[in-house]
């Protein structure tokens, strides 16, 4: 009996960290500090490094009938309610406004686009080398510099400054470039994932239809 090739997923082979915050301190020098754009106006939790709440989201404050427009994404640490997006997910929950205001701020102390560039250049190093990186995607750099100093950065510029923890990182991957990889953030803290290599994940998964194709037969 083939198992559900998910299965190979369910424990990775091995996990990756790195404190992004760490690494945006050798982004971060005095020559470095004018490029980057100011962080995304919008509410964030405390330790985060993307807003749960943008300025231009379109949100609502869910109280009993009807949903109230927020005109001032500001105002909202001010409610009681949940707020939602226009499908009515909840963004914030009203006990959390209620009781933890604490846990949200709309002027983060860290250094935002530092943090997003450290992490989108060690992420393209990962989408480069490895052959198959399930759930990653290039990310473009653009948005975390200056329009006026563009021109003058490219992704290899970014890579000297980084070099330690990329050599650290192409150690983690070494010779295991079809496997599948799988990350996450927890607060600035990137968390790599292992796991089995892509062509096992896909033979298994092939063999796994089939054994149901027949199955269904009978």
């Amino acid at each position: 009996m083939i198992e559900h090739p998910n299965k190979l997923l369910e424990k990775p082979k091995g996990l990756w960290f790195c404190n992004l915050l760490e690494q945006a301190s050798y982004l971060t020098t005095s020559d470095t500090e004018q490029l980057f754009e100011a962080p995304i106006p919008g509410i964030y939790v405390k330790g985060s490094i993307r807003p749960i709440v943008e300025a231009t989201d379109v949100c609502y404050l869910q109280v009993p009938e009807p949903e109230q427009l927020i005109q001032d994404y500001q105002t909202i640490l001010a409610c009681e309610h949940d707020i939602v997006n226009r499908e009515g997910e909840v963004l914030i929950k009203g006990l959390d406004l209620r009781r933890r205001k604490h846990m949200f701020t709309t002027q983060p102390e860290m250094p935002i686009a530092a943090i997003n560039i450290a992490y989108n250049v060690i992420m393209d190093y990962v989408f480069k080398y490895c052959k198959y990186a399930r759930g990653i995607k290039r990310s473009s750099l653009e948005q975390y510099i200056r329009p006026e100093y563009r021109d003058n950065i490219d992704i290899h510029s970014l890579e000297d400054m980084l070099t330690d923890v990329l050599d650290e990182l192409h150690e983690f991957i070494k010779y295991d470039d079809w496997n599948i990889y799988f990350h996450r953030l927890r607060g600035t803290t990137l968390v790599l994932e292992k796991h089995c290599d892509w062509r096992i994940y896909e033979y298994t998964r092939m063999m796994y239809e089939n054994q149901q194709e027949e199955q269904n037969e009978f």
